[in-house]
């Protein structure tokens, strides 16, 4: 989290903080907490990239939930991201380096880019939605 922080200061963006978390408030960031999740859904839909910074996830339910609701996506190298980036424009692998975490994000929130990727969620989702076995 405290990558995404530091990307969001540095690339002059608020950063809303969806989930449990210790974060303070303060500057650029609003933590909200632990919210339902139809709310958490509205927050990730109106937002103009989803960060993911966690390097443990194995498959980030966040990115495949903004995915699937048209919202691009930067995130470090973990788990599976690289592999659905290779499939999906909509999400930027960056690694650690948050200088790159940071211009990519404000590439994202000066450019009109987010309709592109809007269109490419539909038929990426299908590739990164976990199926259940039969």
């Amino acid at each position: 989290l405290d990558a995404a922080i530091d990307a969001a200061e540095r690339a002059g963006v608020p950063l809303v903080v969806v989930g449990a978390s210790r974060t303070a408030a303060g500057g650029a960031v609003h933590p909200l907490g632990a919210l339902p999740r139809p709310e958490a859904l509205r927050w990730i839909a109106a937002a103009a990239a989803l960060v993911s910074t966690s390097r443990e996830e194995g498959a980030p339910t966040a990115v495949r939930e903004a995915r699937a609701l048209g919202v691009p996506v930067v995130a470090v190298k973990a788990g599976d991201i690289a592999r659905w980036a290779a499939t999906d424009p909509g999400i930027s692998v960056t690694g650690d380096d948050v200088r790159a975490i940071a211009g990519r994000l404000r590439q994202l929130v000066d450019t009109s880019e987010r309709p592109r990727y809007a269109d490419a969620a539909s038929d990426a989702t299908s590739s990164i939605t976990p199926r259940r076995p039969r």
